[in-house]
């Protein structure tokens, strides 16, 4: 993994992203530690299945937090540092529900289309900065060891991606690219 190809650069941090407070302090951490950022990945996400009229309100709460104001503030609140970095890529992992919603993800639909909307309005603005801004849309993913995988991606199919967006020649802005497992 991430760890073992860049055992000296690589570093990883941990916080409950639907908290203020440890998202603050993250990003204090983050910005303490590093004073340039070359690549920010906001992998986080959660969401919850089920007829919209059932949604109880701290499962929308969850949801806007962790998929929307997350990454949102995360890049705001590190964007200095990653003005400081070398050629610096931004990369928000939205969902191909997105632009395709399913029946009984109205709400989770709604927190990753308005994610990929931000990254679009982003990356719109950092680009003459030399910023580079991508989104990538991936189909179910099987986060949680699923047995019986189907048609889900594994997370190292979404991490290759990931690093062959990163490896691409700093003048290449790629938009975004979706991902799907057959």
């Amino acid at each position: 993994g991430v760890r073992a190809e860049f055992p000296s650069t690589a570093r990883f941090y941990g916080a409950n992203l639907s908290s203020s407070e440890e998202l603050r302090d993250l990003a204090s951490k983050l910005a303490d530690n590093h004073p340039r950022i070359d690549v920010l990945v906001n992998n986080a996400g959660t969401y919850y299945e089920g007829p919209f009229s059932e949604l109880q309100e701290a499962h929308l709460d969850s949801m806007l937090e962790v998929n929307v104001r997350a990454p949102i503030m995360l890049t705001r609140m590190l964007l200095d540092q990653i003005k400081a970095g070398e050629s610096s890529l931004v990369v928000n992992i939205s969902s191909v529900q997105a632009s395709r919603p399913s029946e009984n993800l109205a709400a989770y639909a709604g927190t990753k289309a308005a994610l990929s909307a931000y990254s679009a309005a982003l990356r719109k603005e950092l680009n003459p900065l030399g910023i580079r801004v991508t989104t990538i849309e991936p189909s179910s993913v099987n986060t949680w060891s699923d047995p019986d995988p189907k048609q889900l991606l594994d997370p190292k199919d979404v991490a290759e991606l990931v690093r062959m967006i990163v490896t691409q020649d700093p003048a290449v802005q790629i938009d975004e690219i979706s991902i799907s497992g057959i």
